[in-house]
């Protein structure tokens, strides 16, 4: 074996271990590659799929897979980090989730595991991962149509040399043991400053595009909205499209506005749109929690009568810049509110 190779306009040392003979197959090159992105990663990393620590124990970042010990055994297409992290990794493991001996994991799609995997990451973060060709005609199918995102192909040699190679060269490798040709991908979660609750059909450019499931691919990040908190850090977002959502939690009016005067940044903006109650609409719809009115919204502006008397509900206070007025078919109001500070009661 040649002493190193190259990936990327970068030059690394092929990896040997005595576990599962790493020198003889495709860990000789992913584990060098997985831990470059290691060696400059912020705080918070994540491993899906136990495989670093095989190799290199002392790394201290966090891990969860299915089965092996030692770290969070969880389905990872179940589970959601309670904080988000700066970069989530994954060394040939994503290729075996719903597949084969792992059917019981639920039928997923490539696009759909790689984009909950991305939910993880906070703004910015990176998304690294490595699979082998050949394993899981899926995987195979999603990297020949670039549905994955930016790939990079690298294919074995004799003597277990590796080379980059084209995608259609990696494709036309036949699969042996920890594969004969492996693809490498890199996603970043854009750091947008705005978030579309709820979203449904109603894609916003631009912006974060939650749902409460992975319905289609425009779905950036799945998260049931009654579950608290929120799957977002204290002020990221200048601005929240929430348009007839709320109505439909089992949450109350004033937990999910709290929740978002956290996620939002001083001064940020939600739009807001509810049922109104003097429209049959918003009583026909048996997933409508209740409908509101227009002084609803007084309730959280201390400049308003309402909010100054009921100020005890809640210290996450709110100006109303905009509305409330009825929609056009006048079945909902719309309204929006601008986050105060702690003490900017004026």
């Amino acid at each position: 074996m040649t002493k190193t190779f190259r990936y990327r306009d970068r030059t690394y040392e092929y990896f040997e271990h005595p576990y599962n003979k790493a020198g003889q197959n495709s860990r000789a090159i992913e584990i060098p590659i997985a831990m470059a992105y290691l060696e400059g990663a912020p705080q918070r990393v994540l491993e899906v799929g136990n495989v670093l620590k095989h190799y290199c124990p002392d790394l201290g970042h966090n891990v969860v897979d299915y089965q092996e010990k030692g770290c969070l055994n969880v389905d990872v297409m179940r589970w959601r980090p309670r904080v988000p992290y700066d970069l989530v990794l994954s060394v040939s493991t994503v290729e075996h989730i719903g597949y084969k001996e792992f059917e019981s994991m639920g039928d997923y799609t490539p696009r759909e595991v790689v984009t909950h995997l991305m939910s993880f990451l906070n703004p910015g973060g990176t998304l690294f991962m490595s699979v082998p060709l050949g394993f899981n005609p899926a995987i195979d199918q999603a990297l020949a149509e670039d549905a994955l995102g930016p790939a990079w192909f690298m294919c074995q040699g004799k003597a277990n040399t590796w080379h980059a190679c084209e995608k259609e060269e990696a494709l036309a490798c036949e699969y042996q043991h920890w594969s004969t040709a492996t693809a490498f991908i890199e996603r970043s979660r854009r750091p947008f400053t705005r978030l579309n609750v709820g979203c449904g059909r109603r894609v916003l450019k631009n912006a974060i595009n939650h749902d409460r499931t992975l319905h289609h691919d425009y779905v950036d990040i799945a998260h049931d909205l009654n579950i608290l908190p929120w799957p977002w850090e204290d002020e990221q977002f200048a601005h929240i499209n929430a348009r007839a959502v709320f109505e439909h939690l089992d949450i109350d009016l004033l937990t999910a506005l709290n929740e978002c005067w956290r996620i939002l940044k001083p001064g940020g903006e939600l739009y807001i749109k509810l049922p109104f109650w003097n429209s049959s609409r918003s009583w026909d719809d048996p997933t409508h929690r209740r409908p509101y009115t227009f002084r609803t919204f007084n309730y959280f502006d201390p400049d308003t009568r309402e909010g100054r008397e009921y100020a005890f509900y809640t210290d996450r206070k709110w100006r109303i810049v905009r509305g409330p007025k009825l929609n056009r078919p006048r079945s909902s109001i719309i309204c929006t509110l601008q986050k105060r500070g702690n003490h900017d009661h004026r």
